[in-house]
């Protein structure tokens, strides 16, 4: 994985991945610390984070559909031009102490259909730099770029949170738009859109090109039984999310800085996780330990949710994002060999649709924690993830890995 890193072209994707989601994990905190400070309700805090994700659901798709008819590099670009915009603006409203709900929740939707654009082109960019062989290399030092940053990012957002919160948007602003500068320097043939394999001159019109992909995810059962577990993982998992903040504040008690320690020691594990991945990953059967991941992911998600002391809530959130890091690893390197080369943006944006709904579960997650605590908000979610894992183990376990992908 490391030498991909010599390749100038993917590092400067890496980078990119780095910046941009180094901003991406300081927006996330901040918005939810920000609505908790306004509001007070672990319901308002999922809320404003349920928003954020209901624009990445809405556009999800359309996103996929943009990856494979225009240039992925310029669309990346633009859409992180777009949320440095909108961290800044939320910003200035902070700053001069004007803010309210609706403004977080509005930008935040906006924020979340940037994402939706930017995460299938950003995704389909790492097949286009290292091709089918080192795919699952390159997938991998993607989520590794995200993880480095969701241990520094935190460690610098948490404390910014506790003493000057509105000079966190600032740090996103500015972090987002490096990003952007750094990926423009990036020059290559492939990262154009290829054409349908069935050689036609004449391409479908956008709706054309966004109802062929969700029929070609449907008909196809492959498709098909990984977005019923990434749906598994999206709706239970990773909702736990929007409860973190509260955690800090409310449960654990340990403030901002301590919510950076959290988010830290789950970037951690991650890291550590994934990187044994690509060591080891190629001697095991990706669908099994997508499958097994997962639910994984749902067990120490219960354990970290009733831990009594925060050292050991650090020990058990890093040893869950590092299953819930391996699952999103081999899920996305699942979906991009399922499939024909001219669909793989629409593929890929599948998954990042279905990421928009662990956003939006932030609703239910909120309901669930003023209605008892957030302990338990979490611990419900990973033990409806456990049973979902293990009831659509027959349909999952179904699927044949070959050299060329699975099928």
């Amino acid at each position: 994985m490391f030498r991909l890193l010599i390749h100038p072209k993917f590092r400067l994707l890496f980078v990119n991945s780095m910046l941009g989601d180094m901003g991406n994990i300081a927006f996330f905190m901040t918005q939810g610390w920000v609505a908790l400070l306004i509001t007070d309700s672990p319901f308002w805090v999922g809320a404003v984070v349920g928003v954020q994700g209901l624009g990445l659901l809405l556009l999800g798709t359309i996103g996929g559909v943009m990856a494979d008819r225009f240039e992925r590099r310029n669309l990346v670009i633009g859409a992180q031009a777009v949320e440095a915009a909108l961290a800044l603006g939320i910003g200035a409203l902070v700053l001069t102490d004007t803010v309210a709900l609706w403004h977080l929740m509005v930008l935040g939707f906006l924020y979340g259909t940037a994402n939706a654009v930017r995460i299938p082109s950003r995704n389909a960019l790492i097949y286009d730099l290292v091709g089918k062989e080192q795919l699952l290399k390159g997938t991998a030092a993607n989520y590794l770029a995200y993880q480095v940053v969701a241990i520094v990012g935190p460690l610098i957002t948490g404390p910014i949170l506790d003493n000057f919160v509105g000079w966190a948007y600032v740090f996103i602003g500015s972090a987002v738009s490096l990003a952007a500068v750094v990926l423009s320097f990036l020059r290559h043939e492939r990262t154009r859109p290829e054409p349908p394999a069935d050689g036609a001159e004449k391409r479908p019109s956008p709706l054309g090109d966004l109802l062929q992909g969700l029929s070609y995810g449907f008909r196809t059962p492959t498709i098909r039984a990984l977005v019923v577990l990434a749906l598994a993982v999206e709706l239970f998992g990773w909702p736990h999310e929007t409860m973190l903040p509260v955690m800090a504040e409310k449960v654990l008690r340990v403030g901002g800085t301590g919510y950076g320690y959290i988010l830290a020691a789950s970037g951690t594990g991650a890291i550590l996780f994934t990187a044994s991945l690509s060591r080891f990953g190629g001697s095991l059967s990706k669908v099994k330990l997508t499958l097994a991941t997962a639910a994984a992911f749902g067990l120490f998600l219960i354990l970290f949710g009733y831990s009594p002391w925060f050292g050991l809530s650090l020990l058990l959130i890093g040893v869950a994002y590092g299953m819930g890091f391996i699952y999103e690893t081999m899920m996305s390197t699942l979906l991009q060999t399922a499939g024909p080369a001219h669909m793989r943006g629409r593929l890929l944006s599948f998954q990042s649709t279905i990421w928009g709904l662990s956003a939006v579960a932030g609703f239910y997650m909120g309901a669930i924690a003023n209605a008892t605590d957030a302990r338990a908000a979490i611990a419900i979610g990973g033990g409806v993830l456990i049973v979902v894992s293990f009831f659509i183990l027959p349909m999952v376990s179904r699927l044949r890995e070959t050299p060329e992908g699975v099928r």
